[in-house]
């Protein structure tokens, strides 16, 4: 099993919860069982801007620096967010870009060279379907996709062997 795990829809739907720090190793383990050989754990997100929110850009920093040392710093991707200018509202943003394709990125390239045979994507976004039918249609690999509510999509279920609500596995590993 290789596992893609997409940070900022992953992250959000923790604080949607009132979440800040969970096992991430024993929810794997729940959602892999015992009899399931992990090959690889990825990690893709979008690092806050300090300046916009202080406070959600150090508790992220935290959060990462922990996934770093779960899962291995060389297996967690970030990107930099992108500056954007609204003329309507003249006002600059910041947008996530690049960390979802970074991930189908990966999970299109690990498939082609067969370094698994199921991927579990961690993440409910309905942009993923079409690297899902990628690698379904390529290498004949399947894929499992794991949600935490709001976050599922109807073709991302129609390309997935299963879509999964862990809701109720997250709460299962949260550390006070």
């Amino acid at each position: 099993i290789a596992i893609f795990i997409d940070g900022e829809n992953f992250y959000n739907r923790l604080l949607d919860r009132g979440i800040t720090k969970i096992d991430l190793n024993k929810l794997i383990g729940l959602l892999c069982g015992s009899n399931r050989k992990i090959v690889s754990i990825s990690y893709y997100d979008c690092y806050y801007i300090q300046h916009i929110d202080p406070t959600r850009y150090m508790h992220q920093r935290q959060w990462i620096e922990y996934v770093k040392k779960e899962i291995g710093e060389e297996n967690v991707y970030m990107v930099k967010r992108n500056k954007k200018f609204n003329k309507n509202t003249n006002k600059v943003t910041y947008q996530a870009k690049g960390d979802d394709i970074y991930l189908a990125a990966h999970m299109v390239k690990f498939a082609y060279i067969d370094a698994y045979d199921t991927a579990f994507l961690i993440s409910g976004d309905g942009d993923f379907w079409p690297a899902v039918k990628v690698v379904k249609e390529l290498k004949g690999k399947q894929v499992e996709d794991f949600y935490m509510y709001p976050n599922y999509s109807r073709l991302l279920n129609a390309e997935c062997i299963h879509c999964n609500e862990i809701t109720h596995l997250i709460k299962q590993c949260i550390i006070s």
